[in-house]
């Protein structure tokens, strides 16, 4: 994806934030990621589970947690360790 698709993905993202589209074209699973994004930044939830969002197209909480299939939450908790070690990953590498 160019940076002037993204740029315009982003656009919208921010007007579909604010104005529900109605009647007007379908909303792109980017433009949804985009707007859960900022969502999840903005109230700002961990990295880790931002990143484990991004890797499973959902997002665990204990509210929910009990409608995931065993498959499911384990994808989550793989997403979220995998985040983890590449940030203890990271650390080593700066010393």
């Amino acid at each position: 994806m160019g940076a002037s698709t993204r740029a315009a993905e982003q656009k919208r993202a921010g007007q579909i934030q604010q104005v529900p589209p109605h009647g007007g074209e379908p909303v792109s699973e980017a433009e949804v990621d985009a707007v859960m994004l900022a969502a999840l930044r903005d109230a700002q939830v961990r990295p880790e589970f931002i990143y484990a969002y991004q890797k499973t197209h959902r997002l665990v909480t204990e509210e929910n947690a009990q409608y995931l299939t065993d498959e499911e939450l384990a994808e989550w908790d793989a997403a979220v360790d995998e985040y983890r070690r590449q940030v203890k990953a990271r650390r080593r590498w700066r010393r």
